[in-house]
């Protein structure tokens, strides 16, 4: 940490433990919750259906290969256990955001488009930062303890900037407008146009309140639009995350819509372990290179959890809802931890 560095920025330093629980956190939700096969569908698209839009996409003029497509989305399950596990975890956490930004990056060849744009980021962000401590790198002395908090300052920056792009064009396309329910108009599209209807949706069309849909507006525009104005405050900046998890679980049930992998960014500026007393010197583990390596393999040649849980609840979205309920009880438990810890100091 540089004393030039503006105090803002300082007040995201965070005890480099913390940022080992958001590494095995984001390998955890890309393996379990996230259903990569379902990406495989590129490689099917026929010739005129295929739209590269301007960037680095253009580099594929025609659908790729099925062997290239299922080789990319195996390497991806396998560079996710090795970060998991903290090997070499610079270089493979740049792997895996490159190896993620490709196959997001051919979806959007089909017209396709997903709200999945944290999960390259976030390794590419701070990849350099989380794996000093519980991780291998750590435990063969090859990583400085030290943590930089430049990484999750620019990680907040650039969260807030995203839900900036989201809440000017409301701002400027009429959502606060008292003539206009912008909500509910959402809310129709997706529950009758797009089919839609799990979830609370059924319940949510009976309402036909003015006065709750116009808040709707309202408070989703100041809402995006509080992120970046808070972003110089870094604990406001985090309770902003926290409400986050509580408007994105509304849009889940509401809309069928999930934002689960927002989570994996949101994860990374939490102080999961402040104020943990020193844990001792980390301990030699080589039996883990091998087992990560096999455990990263029986993924790639596995079906994906993530289909496994939206085939036995027969509801799409339950994975992203299962992850929405896991980071409500992760909350939870950091809200105590730092209770207890508190108490301790007191």
């Amino acid at each position: 940490m540089s004393a030039a560095e503006p105090k803002w920025v300082r007040g995201y330093a965070l005890d480099p433990r913390s940022l080992a629980v958001s590494r095995v956190l984001y390998c955890a939700y890309l393996l379990l919750f996230v259903d990569l096969s379902q990406f495989a569908f590129v490689a099917e698209l026929p010739a005129a259906l295929w739209r590269p839009p301007p960037g680095l996409m253009m580099l594929w003029p025609r659908p790729p290969s099925a062997a290239f497509t299922l080789g990319l989305i195996a390497a991806i399950e396998v560079l996710a256990v090795l970060v998991a596990v903290g090997w070499r975890t610079r270089g493979t956490s740049w792997a895996l955001s490159g190896a993620v930004f490709v196959l997001a990056g051919l979806t959007t060849c089909s017209g396709k488009i997903d709200h999945n744009i944290f999960l390259w980021l976030t390794p590419l962000f701070v990849g350099g930062q989380w794996g000093r401590a519980w991780s291998l790198d750590a435990a063969e002395g090859r990583t400085d303890p030290t943590v930089d908090p430049l990484a999750s300052a620019a990680l907040a920056v650039l969260i807030g900037f995203c839900m900036l792009s989201a809440g000017l064009p409301k701002l400027f396309g009429g959502w606060l407008n008292p003539d206009h329910q912008a909500t509910r108009a959402h809310f129709l599209r997706n529950t009758y146009l797009f089919e839609r209807s799990g979830g609370l949706a059924p319940q949510i069309a009976q309402l036909s309140s003015k006065v709750f849909w116009e808040l709707g507006d309202w408070v989703t525009v100041i809402w995006e639009l509080g992120f970046l104005a808070t972003v110089r405050w870094p604990r406001l900046f985090r309770w902003m995350l926290v409400s986050a998890i509580g408007f994105h679980t509304a849009v889940l049930l509401a809309f069928n819509i999930g934002f689960s992998a927002n989570l994996v960014a949101y994860a990374v500026l939490a102080p999961w372990c402040d104020g943990w007393t020193p844990s001792r010197g980390p301990s030699r583990r080589r039996w883990m290179l091998p087992v990560a390596l096999a455990a990263g393999l029986g993924f790639a040649v596995a079906p994906s959890p993530a289909r496994w849980l939206g085939e036995i609840g027969g509801y799409p979205q339950l994975p992203s809802a299962l992850a929405f309920g896991l980071a409500a009880v992760m909350l939870g438990l950091w809200s105590v931890g730092r209770g207890w810890r508190a108490q301790e100091r007191s």
